[in-house]
C-alpha cells in the first residue's frame, strides 16, 4: 500500500490523508507490525503520526479486523464474556440501538470476530447501557436493560444462526420484566440481582432477583434528588449489600438489603456525576466518581462516615469537566479518567497525580467521555472526535508517553474499550452517530504500537 498526501494546514482531522485497514493479510503477527513493512508512507516510526505534515501527512495503519457488517448506533462496552464456573471465553457481545429501524440489537461474535447469530428487540426500544452477562450451572445468560421499562433475560445456546441469542428457556415466568418506568442508568449487578435507577412517578432505585425475578420488599425506592446517566455500584460488607447512585448533585448510598436506610452524600454539590460511579477495594475500601464540575471524588462508603459532605479526598481538574467513567487499577491502587479539554489523568491511592498527570496525548479539543481503560502498563483512551490513543503509562523518566495514535474520522466517536484476555486483543466500539455505522475495531497487544515498551515501569 502506498499512500502520498498533499500536506494540511489548520484543523488535520479533517483535512488529513489517512486510511486504515483491517483484517489484511500480512507475513507474521502482530497484524499492525507485520503489515507495517508493506506499506509506504509519510509515518516512518508507525506511531500513527505523520512525519512531514507540511508537505506529505499520509498515514496507512492496519488492525486485526474491522468489522463494519452492521448498523446502528454502538451502546456502551464491547464484552467478552467468559464462563463464571469455568473462566473459558464462549462470546463477545456489542449492542447497538436504531439497528434495524427503531429496534435495538446484540451481536454475538467469536475471538477473532467473526459474525455468529444475533437478538433484535421485539419493537421499537433502546438499550440502556452494557448488557450483563452471568452463568448459572451451564447456562448463559445475558440481562439487557431497555429505555422502556423492559428488562430482558437472553439465553446464549452457543448455536450459530437463528436462537442462539433467545429468550426461549429462560428462568423467567415473564419475559422480560417490566418495571412500568423509564429506565435511566445502566445495570448494575451482583451474584443475586439486578440493580437499576429511573423514573416512575418520581425518582426510584429497582432491585430484582436474577433467578427469582423477584423484587424485595420495598423496591423500588424512592428518592428525592434526579437521578443521572451514572451506572451504580455495589459494594458488599459483611452480610449487608449497598448500592451507590449518582443523582443531580449528590451520591446516595443505599442498603438494598434491608430497602429501608439511604445515606446522603452532598458532594458533588451543584454539580454532577456522569460516566460511572467507580468502586476501589484493595485496601481500605472507597467510592470513586467525577464530576461535570472539575473534581474527583473519593468517599469512604461505611455508612456512619458517608453522609453529609463526607471525603477522603479531592482532586481538582482547574477549569475542566469530568464527564468519563474512572477505571481503578487494582494492584496499584490507582484510578485514570478524561475529560473535556483532552486530559488523561491518573492517581494514586492517595489522590495525588502520578508524574506527567494531567497529560495530554491530542489536543484540547479532545473530549474524552469513554471510560479511560488500562492493562498491563497501557492506557487506551478514545475521544468523541475519532481519536485513539495508546499511551506508555510511564516510561520510567518522564511518566506518561504516547506510542501510538489511530483516528477513525471527525465525526466518530470511540464509544466503548474492552478487553479479551483469551486472544490478548483490545476491542473498541467506534461510530457516528448521525449516520449510525457503529462497528468493532480489534487491535493486537503488540509492542511498541500497542503493547508496553517499558514494562518494568507501569
Amino acid at each position: 500500500m502506498k499512500l502520498t498526501g498533499n500536506g494540511y494546514t489548520g484543523t488535520p482531522d479533517t483535512t488529513q490523508t489517512r486510511a486504515m485497514f483491517g483484517g489484511a493479510t500480512c507475513s507474521g503477527t502482530p497484524v499492525a507490525a507485520a503489515c507495517s513493512t508493506t506499506k509506504s508512507d509519510d509515518d516512518s516510526n508507525n506511531d500513527g503520526l505523520p512525519s512531514t505534515p507540511a508537505s506529505n501527512g499520509a498515514v496507512v495503519q492496519f488492525t486485526r479486523a474491522a468489522q463494519a457488517d452492521t448498523a446502528g448506533i454502538v451502546v456502551g462496552l464491547p464484552s467478552a464474556a467468559f464462563d463464571w464456573n469455568t473462566g473459558a471465553y464462549y462470546a463477545t457481545y456489542v449492542s447497538y440501538n436504531a439497528a434495524s429501524g427503531s429496534n435495538s440489537a446484540i451481536y454475538v461474535r467469536n475471538g477473532a470476530g467473526a459474525a455468529q447469530y444475533s437478538w433484535t428487540s421485539p419493537g421499537a426500544d433502546t438499550i440502556v447501557g452494557t448488557p450483563r452477562f452471568t452463568t448459572v450451572g451451564t447456562t448463559h445468560y445475558l440481562y439487557v436493560a431497555m429505555a422502556s421499562g423492559k428488562v430482558y433475560q437472553l439465553v446464549d445456546t452457543g448455536s450459530v444462526g437463528a436462537g442462539g441469542l433467545t429468550t426461549v428457556g429462560a428462568a423467567w415466568t415473564t419475559n422480560p420484566f417490566d418495571c412500568s418506568c423509564t429506565i435511566v442508568t445502566p445495570l448494575a449487578f451482583n451474584a443475586t440481582n439486578l440493580y437499576w435507577g429511573g423514573t416512575q412517578s418520581g425518582n426510584k432505585l429497582w432491585t430484582l432477583g436474577q433467578s427469582s425475578e423477584a423484587q424485595p420488599m420495598g423496591s423500588p425506592f424512592p428518592l428525592t434528588p434526579t437521578v443521572t446517566t451514572a451506572a451504580p455500584a455495589i459494594w458488599t460488607s459483611g452480610a449487608t449489600t449497598y448500592a451507590f447512585l449518582g443523582t443531580t448533585g449528590h451520591i446516595l448510598e443505599l442498603n438494598v438489603t434491608d430497602q429501608m436506610t439511604v445515606v446522603d452524600n452532598t458532594n458533588p454539590g451543584s454539580a454532577s456525576v456522569w460516566g460511572r460511579i467507580g468502586l476501589g477495594t484493595n485496601g481500605a475500601a472507597r467510592i470513586l466518581a467525577g464530576d461535570d464540575g472539575g473534581n474527583f471524588w473519593a468517599i469512604d462508603p461505611t455508612p456512619a462516615t458517608f453522609s453529609g459532605t463526607q471525603k477522603v479526598w479531592t482532586y481538582a481538574v482547574a477549569g475542566d469537566a469530568i464527564k468519563s467513567a474512572p477505571f481503578y487499577h487494582y494492584s496499584t491502587r490507582s484510578v485514570h479518567f478524561g475529560t473535556e479539554a483532552g486530559k488523561v489523568v491518573a492517581l494514586d491511592s492517595s489522590g495525588a497525580a502520578l508524574t506527567g498527570y494531567p497529560y495530554v496525548p491530542g489536543t484540547v479539543s479532545d473530549p474524552i467521555r469513554a471510560a479511560v481503560f488500562f492493562w498491563s502498563g497501557v492506557l487506551v483512551v478514545g475521544t468523541q472526535n475519532g481519536k485513539l490513543f495508546f499511551i506508555d503509562r510511564n516510561n520510567g523518566t518522564t511518566g506518561p508517553a504516547l506510542m501510538s495514535q489511530y483516528f477513525f474520522g471527525p465525526t466518530e466517536v470511540v464509544s466503548g474499550i474492552g478487553y479479551d484476555v483469551t486472544t490478548n486483543r483490545y476491542l473498541m466500539s467506534v461510530g457516528d452517530p448521525a449516520v449510525k455505522d457503529g462497528r468493532l475495531y480489534y487491535f493486537d497487544v503488540s509492542s511498541p504500537l500497542t503493547g508496553d515498551p517499558t514494562p518494568g515501569s507501569i
